[in-house]
């Protein structure tokens, strides 16, 4: 008698490996199983986040963690006077004085993106 699983693991280590040469994974195949081998040595990817409300919700929850609503983007937006998500490298903007701590996160992600 034997025990009986679902997974039918091989009797060997797995010895074909395929790369893919897009990024740090490869994919052992053994049979009908199969295994992926993430390396850490190289350093991860910088994040590019777009000009929009989910680009800027994305940067400040990868730096503070918080997440924050398409309404306080839209807030602090249209207190900045601006009338879209742009970059303006050579327009100067006053910043105005803003109380809640959200608000200064999203200043803080226009400033890193270049909307103002």
């Amino acid at each position: 008698m034997g025990l009986w699983t679902r997974v039918r693991l091989p009797p060997n280590p797995l010895d074909h490996r395929y790369t893919n040469p897009s990024s740090n994974t490869r994919v052992s195949v053994f049979g009908n199983v199969f295994g992926i081998i993430i390396e850490l040595s190289q350093p991860p990817r910088t994040k590019e986040y777009a000009l929009t409300f989910g680009g800027i919700i994305h940067w400040v929850y990868d730096h503070y963690e918080v997440r924050i609503s398409r309404s306080t983007i839209t807030q602090v937006r249209n207190k900045c006077g601006l009338s879209s998500l742009e970059a303006r490298g050579e327009k100067e903007i006053v910043l105005p004085n803003l109380k809640s701590e959200k608000e200064k996160m999203v200043i803080e992600a226009f400033k890193n993106l270049g909307i103002v």
